[in-house]
């Protein structure tokens, strides 16, 4: 298993983002909040994602890095446990948007702990928008 958050697993596309904020589905699963459409046919990876921090609730760009940094390696450590949550589910390339909506930085350890949760509730939520 590769434990990577390479270029091509990043949603850079403008026109793709336009999408998932106005097309897309929305679910808030605190402190996170994702937007996501699913995209087919199946592209080389199974979920591609944007993470983002507000600059409204983070003055400091120093303050707004690190918790990106932070939520990127939450993402990278358990990306394995949202592809398999994900397989079962649909075929297709998940164009996720995470967005960090707390208004302090929390630890690392909870951080991990309410991702894990965030992501039972999204696969829920897309297994419930499928069905």
């Amino acid at each position: 298993m590769k434990y990577s958050f390479s270029k091509i697993e990043k949603l850079c596309s403008t026109k793709d983002i336009q999408t998932i904020f106005s097309k897309g589905e929305k679910l808030v699963s605190y402190p996170f909040f994702f937007a996501y459409t699913i995209q087919l046919p199946k592209e080389e990876v199974p979920v591609k994602v944007m993470i983002s921090v507000s600059k409204k609730k983070f003055k400091k760009a120093v303050d707004r890095n690190r918790i990106k940094r932070l939520c990127r390696e939450v993402y990278r450590l358990n990306k394995h446990t949202l592809n398999e949550k994900l397989e079962e589910i649909y075929e297709g390339t998940l164009q996720l948007s995470i967005n960090y909506v707390a208004n302090t930085e929390i630890q690392f350890s909870s951080l991990q702990k309410d991702f894990l949760k965030a992501i039972n509730n999204l696969s829920n939520e897309i297994k419930r928008n499928l069905s």
